[in-house]
């Protein structure tokens, strides 16, 4: 599937007014702009005000390359200006760039329905974004997505009129939705989409859950939907449950990003322990094969607004995709995050980069190759601490279980930098981790 190629449209004068009216504080553009890249490319990016009455934003938002429509004020008519300018922006974009197929529009103004709905008529996705207070229900319904931006600057959750209860009632109607066919599971992101179609607010944050993911797992343990992983293409799937109680598959340990158990007790395997914290390794082969081809991608020539995690995974996802190499965008960005996690990357000054739309310089392969390891071998002590299957642990983190000793060479260099900590009781060696999920061994 190709990514969307996003057209960002910021109603400057209703943002501005509505967050720092509504407790939320200065404006700020950069979650949004976060949000967006995880979505797509963005191909266009306007900001439309007076920039003469919010001039002390004009630098924050020129950092983020956003072109600055300026509006002066004349009068009492400003508003509209704005709002017209916006909508003739946006139709001619629609009717001459026909690569772009989604539009995000920054505002709570009911006077963009119209605009909206147009857009939608010739099949472009819309995301709107809005401060919960003052954005009109009549825009939020019309969009394909909202998202709040209280959501997005905030640690309080927004109140909603849809409870616990009957938000897993959603989710069971939109997997009702799609099961055809004699199908027994549909795609997760498939399902996700018809629950938005259906309530274009719906956000797992306002009711306490901090994924997608999460919510799923929620609605699994009880007793809701059936949750694995589709071993062909390792993404999430859903079913409704057997009657007459819950059943689980013996895949779905693999869906699950938090610590779970199987109904034995027990994880299936090494590989599973680590799905089951959100960790996806794939096998070691590719993991190796994306690490060192990122590394000789951030040795290119190139400028540096280029040299940010977005724009290299999706050239690595474009070389793949001509050398016809079988690695999906999302298997890239798994390792990706895992490099992330072990500190691989450091922007000019030094300081761990943490943002996928930072800009990174060049890492060090040998020693990101060896804790991503690192990393994987952390999270399988924490399981089964005593390392009982050393062989399996070999061919997780190297592809074959013959390489027992260079496991051994890995534990004594985790040990000397007091990541793990070793015991032993008679002939049985225990090995205790000290340090958390996320951590920088080398920085």
């Amino acid at each position: 599937m190709s990514e969307a190629r996003i057209v960002l449209l910021i109603d400057m004068d209703n943002i501005i007014y509505a967050s720092e009216n509504t407790g939320l504080g200065r404006f700020q553009v950069t979650p949004i702009i976060e949000i967006l890249k995880e979505k797509g490319r963005l191909i266009i990016k306007r900001a439309y005000a007076d920039w003469r009455e919010h001039h002390d934003y004009r630098y924050e938002i020129q950092d983020h390359a956003i072109d600055l429509i300026e509006l002066p004020q004349r009068g009492r008519t400003n508003k509209n200006s704005t709002d017209i300018k916006m909508v003739v922006d946006a139709m001619e974009i629609a009717m001459t760039l026909k690569h772009v197929d989604t539009f995000a529009i920054v505002t709570g103004d009911k006077d963009f329905f119209p605009l909206v709905s147009k857009l939608r008529e010739y099949s472009f996705q819309i995301i709107g974004f809005g401060v919960f207070e003052s954005t009109s229900d009549l825009l939020v319904q019309n969009c394909d997505e909202f998202i709040y931006y209280n959501n997005l600057v905030k640690s309080q959750r927004l109140t909603s009129d849809i409870d616990k209860e009957n938000i897993f009632n959603l989710l069971i109607s939109a997997v009702k939705a799609l099961l055809k066919d004699g199908l027994e599971f549909v795609p997760a992101a498939q399902i996700r989409k018809t629950i938005l179609r259906k309530n274009p607010a719906f956000h797992v944050g306002n009711f306490g859950f901090k994924s997608f993911s999460g919510f799923l797992r929620a609605g699994m343990k009880q007793g809701y939907i059936r949750l694995k992983n589709n071993p062909q293409t390792g993404f999430l799937e859903i079913g409704l449950p057997r009657p007459p109680a819950l059943e689980l598959e013996p895949e779905s340990i693999n869906a699950v990003n938090e610590d779970m158990e199987t109904d034995d007790g027990e994880f299936d395997s090494y590989s599973s322990v680590l799905n089951s914290v959100g960790l996806r390794p794939w096998d070691p082969e590719s993991r190796q094969k994306i690490i060192r081809d990122f590394k000789k991608l951030t040795l290119e020539p190139r400028d540096p607004g280029d040299m940010v995690l977005t724009a290299l995974i999706d050239d690595l996802v474009e070389q793949y995709q001509k050398d016809n190499v079988k690695i999906h965008k999302s298997q890239i960005r798994d390792i990706i995050r895992m490099m992330m996690y072990v500190g691989s990357f450091k922007d000019s000054k030094g300081r761990l980069v943490t943002s996928y739309s930072a800009p990174i310089e060049s890492f060090n392969l040998a020693k990101t190759l060896s804790w991503v390891n690192a990393l994987c071998l952390v999270h399988v002590l924490k399981f089964d601490p005593t390392l009982s299957k050393p062989t399996e642990a070999a061919k997780l983190l190297f592809g074959t279980g013959n390489r027992v000793p260079e496991l051994q060479k890995l534990i004594s260099s985790m040990e000397s930098l007091d990541l793990i900590k070793t015991s032993k009781t008679g002939s049985e060696t225990e090995y205790k981790v000290t340090t958390d999920r996320y951590f920088a061994p080398w920085k």
